[in-house]
């Protein structure tokens, strides 16, 4: 089939009406470009003012369907600026036309600003008025002033009254101390929501709390509601699975990069439960991770070690150099770890034929040690506001993989009585790379059309070798050697556009995909048949979103479409049945009413998993002597059917919602052949519901600020048609209590437990694990040192602990993964900045599947 390349251009028309109205969003914006853009809008009037005069003074205002007028009396606000209306004429002049002006950013001790202070300005030589001004409602206030040193005399309702003297400047970021009011022995104090609710999902606040001394955004993560991280850093959203995450609108590719990000530099989190048609129709929740404005130019380096023991050495050490100048920045990051592995394994097998019953119980002790680096360098350029672009390139290489195990012992049994035993020893050696990734975008506006574009370049590698002996005096000595080799490569684009239309937003756009694997596994034993695969597959994907506002109502609706087609080839022969063309249509819907402290919302969306590639291979690989596992070419992808009911009030979350999968992937044993070997492969699910809920709350009493969060899923599903004879329908149920104990701000403890308790899904019974982690963090040295101590598992309660059904085949496994430990992580920052890189990659739901 062709590659196909494409544009999708959007084109509106706005009729303009004789009361024509607006609905803009402005943030940190000067007077000059607001005005600017007010003025584009309309063709009933004209704007005058002067650029120069106007520049210093910033807007942070959200206009709502209004007149251009109205717009314009909005922005000024309080500024000292006078307006004048004469027809078809707005002119827009200073009052004062002084060229100095005193000007700053109020903030409380929070970092949060403190909006319509009154600031006086006052003579020093005997305190009487001058002039005087009122913060907007992005805390900035701008005053001119003819005399050079003055009194600023700064009050707001709420805080104490702060003096500064100061030459008339530039003030930067002053910060307001709050006034505590008393009322027979009980102190009041304002509060600020710490979840809000954003387009799909909510947004937690990360900068102005405890969140953004948590470490790393995997520690981030791991605390915000709903969203778990394992030990391993793997990142699941409860009822959602495995989300798609970015870090400013820019593709999370390996989670490395989130160890990467430290959470000093988070504004925001955003978790979207409710994806619109403009992310892939696999994503089924999305994390966006907000960092924190530039600041300063010139170099900028970042320092950090981190070292762990449970009970081997793990560590990794990452240096980031930045260099920033006029708009442009050129960023470096090079990153190198080590990871020792271990594992302690219990793990049974029982198989039934028509002859016996067959148990085979097996105690395995793994271990694995690897070494990998990665660096990563790329650019930015900002043309103007709100033109950029910007490229980057990454390399990854792992320096060395070897582990195994030894003297492992296999008992065998049938009927229950002993028939012999097996001394297994195994030996792995496995690499990575070099894998290559270019990414490139650009981000800009035409009038009011906003343009996003992104293409991605992915070339990977890996593979491992096995080795086993088998020795025995029931049965034949054995060694077993088998290889596999993978290369991938993956070419993308995406184009969103976005165009104000009436009250809302239209996006529209479309994104390609051209994915290319080869795999191949031997074993020249030839116990099992050597395999070659080939999958090229293609994926096209236009999209189009509408969102709007009337009233405390929001509403989004959008519809995505995609066209798959997959050529797929076992040893250079193509397979009919394999190669599938797909044409699907996934729709999304939601609503959301807001009042004050409370917001609701009900969202819809369809949604599609489809298979790993790994999933699809067609060779049977050899874990053992009597298990096996292997790929299953013939896997439909999983379509998913979701309703979920959100309410938030302050620090109180709840969610309530509904799934219904069609096609459920899911790993399922049964006889190789009719043998006694149990082999474990992904088989579809023809029906698979589940109910769940979930509820979060985050109160704070003084010095302690808790988070609780309480989980519940229910399936409901039936396996008697792949030959499982459990009902497998046990609801599971998740708690977990972090507790924050605050010294300082900058100084405090953790203490933190979670207990997941038994339950059934995915054709098996999950048993029930506890962690218990403490932690201390301080930051020194004016935020340019953190120190990160913490202490895993204390009661070594987190296990790997289940049992899968299938037919004829009943797996267990109790597995310790000595996740037990201590770690103590030092970060130094000199001068630091964020990167401000934009891209959103492409490809991403391929990215996850190679």
């Amino acid at each position: 089939m062709r590659r196909i390349f494409y544009i999708l251009f959007l084109i509106a028309a706005v009729h303009t009406a004789g009361a024509q109205r607006v609905t803009r969003n402005y943030t940190k914006q000067s007077m000059a470009d607001v005005l600017i853009d007010l003025s584009k809008a309309t063709s009933n009037y004209r704007i005058n003012f002067l650029y120069n005069e106007l520049e210093d003074y910033t807007i942070t205002k959200q206009i709502n369907n209004k007149t251009i007028p109205e717009a314009v009396n909005e922005v000024v606000g309080f500024y000292p600026m006078r307006i004048t209306t004469n027809d078809s004429l707005i002119t827009v002049e200073c009052v004062d036309k002084a060229k100095q002006k005193l000007s700053g950013h109020l903030v409380d001790a929070k970092g949060e600003s403190v909006v319509y202070a009154n600031i006086q300005v006052l003579n020093p030589a005997d305190s009487s008025f001058v002039t005087g001004g009122v913060s907007n409602e992005n805390g900035d206030f701008v005053i001119p002033c003819t005399a050079n040193e003055v009194i600023a005399k700064i009050s707001c309702i709420g805080y104490n009254d702060k003096y500064l003297t100061t030459p008339v400047k530039k003030l930067g970021n002053i910060t307001m101390s709050p006034k505590n009011y008393t009322i027979n022995g009980v102190v009041v104090k304002g509060s600020v929501p710490k979840y809000k609710m954003t387009q799909g999902g909510m947004n937690i606040n990360v900068e102005n709390s405890l969140l953004s001394m948590a470490g790393t955004a995997t520690n981030v993560l791991g605390e915000l509601p709903r969203v778990k991280v394992n030990a391993e850093g793997d990142v699941n959203v409860f009822a959602k699975g495995k989300p798609e995450i970015y870090i400013n609108n820019r593709l999370v590719r390996d989670k490395k990069e989130l160890t990467e990000l430290k959470s000093s530099d988070i504004k925001s989190v955003d978790v979207i439960t409710n994806p619109g048609a403009k992310y892939n129709a696999e994503a089924k929740s999305v994390i966006k991770i907000n960092t924190k404005p530039e600041r300063g130019e010139g170099f900028s380096t970042r320092l950090e070690a981190n070292s762990m023991l449970n009970p081997s050495w793990n560590g990794y050490g990452q240096v980031d150099l930045k260099y920033r100048k006029k708009g442009f920045e050129i960023f470096n990051t090079f990153y190198a770890d080590r990871d020792v592995i271990k594992s302690r394994n219990h793990l049974s097998y029982e198989m039934t034929t028509d002859k016996r019953k067959t148990l085979i119980d097996q105690r395995i002790n793994t271990m694995f040690k690897g070494a990998s680096v990665s660096e990563k360098a790329g650019f930015n350029y900002d043309i103007n506001e709100n033109n950029s672009f910007g490229a980057y390139y990454s390399v990854v290489k792992s320096l060395h993989g070897k582990g195994g195990a030894k003297n492992s012992s296999i008992n065998v049994f049938h009927n229950g009585q002993p028939d012999g035993t097996i001394s297994n020893d195994a030996l792995i050696y496995s690499y990575t790379g070099p894998s290559h990734q270019v990414n490139s975008y650009y981000s800009g506006k035409s009038g009011k059309l906003d343009i996003n574009a992104n293409a991605t370049y992915i070339w990977n590698k890996f593979g491992s070798i096995y080795r086993w002996k088998e020795e025995s005096d029931t049965y034949e000595n054995r060694e077993v050697n088998t290889k596999n080799t993978n290369h991938t490569n993956m070419t993308a684009g995406k184009v969103v556009l976005g165009y104000p239309i009436g009250k809302g937003t239209l996006e529209g756009g479309a994104e390609a995909t051209l994915t290319n694997t080869h795999s191949n596994y031997m074993n020249p034993e030839n116990l099992i048949p050597s395999n070659r695969s080939d999958i090229k597959e293609t994926n096209l994907a236009p999209f189009a979103e509408y969102s709007f506002s009337v009233g405390k109502w929001s509403f989004d609706a959008g519809l995505r479409y995609e066209h798959v087609n997959t050529n797929y080839r076992s040893n250079g022969v193509k397979e009919k049945e394999p190669s599938r063309t797909y044409d699907n249509i996934y729709p999304n819907v939601s609503a959301e009413w807001n009042n004050d402290d409370w917001d609701f919302s009900l969202g819809y969306a369809k949604k599609i998993m489809r298979p790993r590639y790994y999933a699809l291979r067609n060779n049977v690989q050899y874990d053992g002597r009597f298990m096996y596992e292997a790929g299953n070419p013939y896997l439909r992808p999983n379509i998913t059917h979701n309703v979920e009911f959100n309410a938030i009030y302050k620090w109180i979350n709840f969610s309530l919602g509904y799934n219904y999968d069609k096609d459920m992937m899911a790993p399922m044993g049964k006889l190789y052949n009719g043998q006694e070997i149990a082999l474990t492969r992904w088989e579809n699910l023809k029906k698979y519901q589940t109910i769940y809920a979930s509820l979060d709350v985050s109160p704070k009493f003084g010095f302690w600020q808790p988070t609780f969060e309480l989980q519940f899923a229910k399936p409901f599903v039936s396996y008697k048609d792949y030959g499982v004879n459990k009902s497998l329908q046990r609801a599971g149920i998740y708690f977990e209590a972090d507790n924050k104990f605050v010294i300082t701000k900058k100084n405090f403890f953790t203490l933190d437990y979670t207990y997941d308790h038994a339950s059934d899904g995915m054709c098996s019974h999950y048993k029930p694990y506890s962690t218990l982690d403490l932690g201390y963090t301080c930051v020194l040295f004016h935020d340019a040192l953190m120190i990160n101590l913490r202490a895993n598992d204390l009661l070594k309660g987190s296990k790997d602990s289940w049992t899968q059904y299938g037919n004829n085949v009943k797996t267990t496994k109790d597995c310790y993964n000595y996740t037990r430990n201590v770690s103590l992580t030092l970060t130094y920052n000199f001068n630091t900045g964020k990167n401000h890189y934009k891209g959103t990659g492409a490809g991403n739901a391929e990215k996850r599947r190679l």
